[in-house]
């Protein structure tokens, strides 16, 4: 899948600049065992003395003085999900404790790699589809990017990012450039069915978006497009009936193995899933989808319907009016002779000074050419040109002066019959049938502009609310439908949306 912009990395570099401060109490290096004494009374390991993993000698320096290798670092500080918030998004860092580690935010970036440490810095490698590479420091709690510092907090919410489809493997569910959002989430929290990001074997730096179906020990069975598990159907009205054909949808039976999951795509025609690589480990899952962050969603019950129709009624009207040429069929009320427009007419020459310019001879000044003589050199060949200046003067000259004369012509003024609103006549209803109103009319009236109004009234049991629909989506649904009002705050609009905030139809809060 591609992703927008975030920090692009194949690999990051954080340094450390960790202090040691150490309370009364400390854990053996050696042993485990909690002390306050100067040496562990569990093995006799002193404080500030650990033994080198590479060849077992005692030290008490940052690298050992018999194999130079580093004092290892204790990590546990840093397992976990760290934020930070960099250009106005969410990002976040992952750090497990098996040395694997993900790094994600919610605009569009997500990798998963893994990380080593020595005495004095970490390193990370993170796999993602881009060939460029970032170097990041990590010094007192903040990432460094771009050489700004940004604070990197310890985060109790789960890991988001953000994938942008540019398949059409979940037609008809979410097209191809749909914005879906994702969490990490624990394995064990999955559900059949959940929509969920994961890696591929065979595309390591390519997050997938598949829906699961199957989890270790079910039996998977795809007959003429249907999914069965466990021999039980599911209908999966989700899936078009077009992409239930072909080959690939008469698949099965397979066990999923233990500690793996079976994912299948919604255009089950255009998929390349676990049909085609097997059931994925479950270290290949990265998260699972969530409501855009971005999106406030109402769900309630559709509990009432309310229309209005209401036509504007126009009456014949004289209505004045004035021009230089009398329309066809206007009643003349009176003409008089006026300005029309205003003439320019020569009256008088008047006297003027203004300013020239002329240029005047100054001075001859050298300049040089050459002569090829033809064996080697040249002969330099002096000539003159004039130098001139600008001399600037005033002349009187004689210049027209023009006046204004207005020009006169006949204008009218008459009336002409023409439609003005008069009045309204609506009608209204709290069903589903709505009609134009029908009221009469009189001979020097017409019906004019047409309006309507759909509104339905959504509950969710503590909070009523009323929101206008167009009239296509108003009579899709009925009494009792639920339905889901998404808000988006980032652009300030409301309208219907599926579960999870995609577009359906427009609405506003009545």
């Amino acid at each position: 899948m591609k992703r927008k912009s975030f920090f692009l990395s194949v690999s990051l570099i954080l340094i450390l600049c960790i202090t040691a401060a150490y309370a009364e109490e400390w854990i053996c290096s050696n042993c485990g065992k909690p002390n306050t004494a100067n040496f562990c009374t569990n093995c006799g390991q002193e404080h500030d003395v650990w033994i080198c993993p590479g060849c077992g000698e005692k030290n008490d320096d940052s690298f050992c003085g018999n194999c130079g290798t580093p004092k290892p670092i204790d990590l546990s500080f840093l397992y976990g999900t760290w934020k930070y918030d960099y250009e106005d998004y969410d990002s976040y860092v992952v750090f497990h404790e098996d040395n694997t580690m993900l790094v994600s935010n919610t605009h569009g970036g997500v990798g998963q790699g893994t990380y080593t440490a020595t005495a004095n810095q970490i390193t990370m490698s993170v796999d993602t589809d881009d060939e460029t590479t970032t170097q990041y420091k990590y010094i007192d709690d903040k990432i460094y990017l771009d050489n700004k510092p940004v604070p990197l907090i310890r985060s109790k919410e789960a890991a988001r990012f953000c994938v942008c489809l540019d398949t059409e493997t979940m037609d008809d569910t979410f097209p191809v450039d749909t914005e879906l959002f994702f969490e990490c989430k624990d394995f064990s929290e999955l559900q059949r069915f959940d929509i969920v990001a994961v890696y591929y074997p065979v595309h390591r730096k390519n997050i997938h978006v598949d829906r699961i179906v199957g989890f270790p020990g079910d039996t998977i069975v795809l007959q003429d497009g249907y999914l069965f598990v466990n021999d039980e159907k599911y209908d999966e009205p989700y899936i078009n009936n077009e992409y239930r054909t072909g080959e690939s949808n008469q698949f099965g039976p397979y066990t999923v193995p233990e500690g793996q999951f079976f994912v299948l795509d919604d255009h089950r025609n255009k998929a390349y899933d676990s049909r085609n690589i097997g059931a994925l480990d479950a270290g290949m899952f990265v998260g699972a989808m969530i409501p855009n962050p971005d999106l406030d969603i109402f769900t309630g019950q559709i509990t009432g319907f309310h229309w209005d129709r209401t036509i504007d009624v126009e009456k014949s009207t004289d209505t004045p009016g004035s021009g230089w040429v009398l329309p066809d069929g206007a009643t003349l009320t009176d003409q008089r002779e006026e300005i029309y427009s205003y003439d320019s007419v020569f009256d008088h020459y008047e006297e003027a000074e203004v300013q020239r310019s002329t240029q005047v001879f100054d001075h001859n000044e050298i300049y040089y050419t050459y002569e090829d003589n033809s064996n080697g050199t040249f002969t330099e060949v002096p000539h003159e040109r004039p130098v001139y200046t600008t001399e600037y003067y005033t002349e009187t000259v004689q210049q027209p002066v023009y006046v204004e004369v207005p020009h006169y012509e006949t204008k009218y003024y008459y009336t002409t019959k023409s439609w003005q609103y008069a009045r309204q006549i609506t009608s209204s209803g709290d069903d589903q049938n709505p009609y134009w109103p029908t009221d009469p009319i009189s001979s020097d009236e017409r019906q004019g502009k047409q309006s309507q109004i759909n509104t339905l009234t959504v509950s969710d049991g503590d909070i009523t609310r009323t929101y206008r629909v167009d009239e296509s989506y108003w009579t899709s649904v009925n009494l009792g439908d639920t339905v889901y009002i998404t808000f988006q705050r980032n652009i300030a609009e409301t309208y219907i949306s599926d579960s999870i905030g995609n577009y359906l139809a427009p609405a506003s809060l009545q």
